[in-house]
């Protein structure tokens, strides 16, 4: 079971967090403020409407606090209309705000860089020193190019986003699982067949990992040149999403499908778990994963074994590093903790 190291109370208002552990070990949270408006805006938004009168409300999340917080549970700094992206090979962090700039900070907080690159850009990776920078949803860098999974085809990307290769994806062994189901017959092709999929870097075997959010739970293995090596199917629910964990397993969770599976880098489904409400599942660094609800965190080892339960109500984001999870709940005040999970 784990056991609490610390806990703090942090100022926030927020809907969303963001959360990762920089290379220092010091942990990087940001939040973010839901404002309706009659416009888009903000890092994101989404859309209500009323029938009586006719309206549509734009909720925009504008980028709020920026908290770095060392190992002890000690706020180091915080920068206001922050979001922080990730932390870069020599240390510094970089964010973005509500105007998408391409922010840099040291570590002791301080503005080193702010310029305009673009609209809902995402920091992938680095090239040396040189960040790479792509508003290209679902694109994952694998050095010396972007990689992105869309149109039903394999895009490749130089480092600043001009495209080298598109190649079209064979849907053989996807029509080869549905001829074994026919209960998959009556769904719309864009399904049988789907047009993206989320990507996950498998180096030891040089290829992805790719799965499908929405129903039903497609997995692939796919080479860098989009040759497909497998396809297999999870699930029959959406709400997916996926890691790795350690070198040798895909951790899928199905929210709506309510089921867990671990799955070799061949293509094998090792062994699968029902699960209730799975909305996010991530890698523990101790060769296993940690698979979120709404209200608790829930520890596997990597043959598909439950290692523990830890309960945390109106959980909003979790993440794990060198033994030691940290969780974000709560709703008009954060609180942030720490346990050991090691």
């Amino acid at each position: 079971m784990p056991s609490q190291l610390w806990s703090i109370s942090l100022d926030g208002e927020q809907d969303q967090s963001g959360l990762f552990v920089d290379r220092a070990g010091r942990i990087v949270l940001s939040t973010t403020r839901p404002i309706p408006s009659d416009t888009p805006g903000g890092l994101s938004h989404w859309m209500t409407s009323t029938w009586k009168p006719p309206k549509i409300t734009y909720v925009n999340n504008h980028a709020q606090h920026c908290y770095v917080i060392n190992p002890r549970g000690h706020v180091e700094w915080m920068a206001n209309g922050v979001n922080a992206q990730c932390d870069s090979p020599d240390g510094t962090l970089v964010g973005t705000n509500d105007r998408f700039d391409f922010l840099v900070f040291d570590r002791a907080g301080n503005q080193l860089e702010a310029r305009t690159v673009g609209k809902s850009w995402s920091l992938i990776g680095w090239a040396g020193a040189v960040p790479v920078l792509t508003s290209t949803q679902g694109a994952h860098w694998v050095a010396p190019h972007i990689y992105s999974f869309h149109e039903r085809h394999l895009h490749r990307y130089d480092a600043v986003g001009n495209l080298l290769a598109k190649t079209a994806i064979s849907r053989e062994r996807f029509d080869a699982v549905c001829r074994q189901r026919p209960d998959l017959a009556t769904l719309p092709d864009m399904l049988k067949f789907p047009h993206q999929f989320d990507l996950e870097y498998h180096p030891q075997t040089q290829s992805f990992l790719a799965s499908f959010w929405s129903m039903p739970a497609w997995t692939m293995g796919l080479r860098l040149d989009g040759t497909v090596d497998w396809v297999t199917l999870t699930g029959d629910g959406c709400c997916n999403d996926a890691c790795l964990g350690g070198d040798s397993v895909l951790v899928h969770a199905s929210s709506c499908g309510n089921r867990v599976s671990f799955v070799s880098p061949d293509g094998t489904i090792l062994r699968t778990r029902d699960f209730y409400g799975a909305s996010r599942v991530f890698p523990n660094d101790r060769d296993g994963v940690c698979v979120t609800t709404s209200n608790a965190i829930h520890g596997f080892d990597l043959r598909g074994e439950p290692s523990w339960t830890l309960e945390v109500p109106n959980l909003k984001a979790a993440t794990a590093r060198d033994g030691t999870l940290y969780t974000v709940s709560g709703d008009t005040r954060l609180e942030v903790s720490a346990f050991d999970i090691g």
